[in-house]
């Protein structure tokens, strides 16, 4: 005999195992649509991969064939009418590798910006010079730095160490004066701060053990909350100017646009390039007992000077065609020619900056190589790139 349940109990049972499957298909739909969203993710993730690796790999070629193609325009460059930009050895700003370019390319488009590195400072050209081996002379001459003996040194130097021209070499001059035309925000630097700031890049790049007058060495830096090992070698990068006692982030913003640190060698020696720097730049020339800098008219005057044609056969604002007509240029300010500072100069560039921009898509890859040229083999090579500064 069959026991029948009242028809309440048995809706009231179907009523339940209605709301379990609706629960179990809840949760099916939930699963399915996370597993769904997962694998969706996963895929856009790995083709957002993909698009990145495939466009920085086009952006890094393409980038490649734009350092090529400025390599070819130095040497081409060296090949145009003399009539045209003047002696092959000399580069100015009208040179056709100075202008920007962009370009389109395959769903994007290329930018190209030389810069001439000598129109900077080459901070590594205030590092002493290495003494000579017995019977060599020095690398590279620098006056009053010079370790070379006594018998170099002018008479006035032997009678008065302590002169501004025999304390400090030509270019250890020049940077002493650079620094106090900054423009700064609150009051400018004054020329005891110029030396003492100088002093302490000499000490950060010489062997001397010894700290020169405001310099610091390794004991300084190594009683910092962050203590700092000095290289006592010149920079590898510019960033190295930062950590440089004396250095603070003002004077660091300030300097960054127009120094650089360069290799030093007796074959490519890296001197200013009176051609291409800045106008603030060429205030840094001056009388070597004079440690104040040129007034702004006086550099105004040897920009116009460098714009004009002394020789009729070659077009306007070709620049100095040698560092004589420079030299010129300064006696013309009422300078005397025989107390200038004028070596360690140049009309030419042996180094450049290649600044490269791309846009694929909405990715930008950026890059910027340091490239050095070689006129007597007619060759131009990368020395290193990177994204910061040289």
């Amino acid at each position: 005999m069959r026991i029948t349940q009242p028809l309440g109990q048995q809706l009231s049972g179907l009523k339940k195992q209605q709301g379990m499957v609706l629960l179990l298909a809840m949760m099916i739909v939930v699963l399915v649509t996370s597993l769904v969203v997962a694998t969706s993710w996963r895929f856009e993730l790995g083709m957002s991969r993909n698009e990145n690796r495939w466009h920085g790999l086009q952006a890094r070629l393409v980038l490649d064939g734009g350092e090529k193609l400025a390599a070819k325009l130095f040497l081409l460059e060296d090949l145009r009418d003399e009539s045209i930009d003047g002696n092959e050895e000399v580069d100015n700003t009208q040179e056709m590798w100075m202008s920007p370019f962009s370009e389109g390319i395959d769903g994007g488009t290329i930018t190209v910006q030389m810069e001439d590195a000598q129109a900077r400072f080459n901070i590594n050209l205030l590092a002493p010079p290495v003494p000579p081996a017995p019977g060599q002379q020095p690398a590279r001459g620098n006056g009053a730095s010079s370790s070379s003996g006594a018998s170099n040194k002018p008479q006035e130097c032997i009678n008065d160490p302590q002169l501004f021209e025999c304390q400090y070499s030509v270019s250890q001059r020049r940077f002493i004066r650079y620094l106090q035309t900054l423009p700064m925000n609150e009051q400018p630097i004054t020329p005891f701060q110029a030396q003492e700031i100088v002093n302490a890049l000499i000490d950060w790049m010489d062997s001397d053990p010894e700290p020169k007058n405001g310099g610091a060495e390794q004991s300084y830096y190594s009683g910092l909350e962050v203590p700092i090992v000095v290289s006592n070698a010149p920079m590898t990068t510019i960033s190295e100017l930062s950590l440089v006692k004396g250095i603070t982030p003002e004077i660091y913003e300030r300097l960054l646009p127009n120094v650089i640190a360069l290799p030093i060698s007796d074959t490519s020696p890296a001197y200013p390039n009176i051609n291409t720097m800045p106008e603030a730049m060429l205030r840094m020339f001056n009388l070597k007992s004079e440690i104040l800098p040129l007034d702004e008219g006086q550099a105004s005057d040897l920009i116009f000077a460098r714009n004009e044609t002394v020789n009729p056969n070659i077009q306007p604002a070709q620049g100095y065609q040698n560092t004589d007509d420079f030299v010129t240029s300064l006696t013309d300010l009422g300078l005397n020619k025989t107390d200038l500072d004028a070596t360690e100069l140049s009309v030419g560039t042996n180094y450049f900056i290649y600044n490269g921009e791309v846009i694929i898509g909405d990715k930008t890859r950026r890059i910027k190589t340091l490239m050095r040229r070689d006129r007597n083999k007619s060759s131009v090579e990368v020395l290193w790139r990177t994204d910061a500064n040289f």
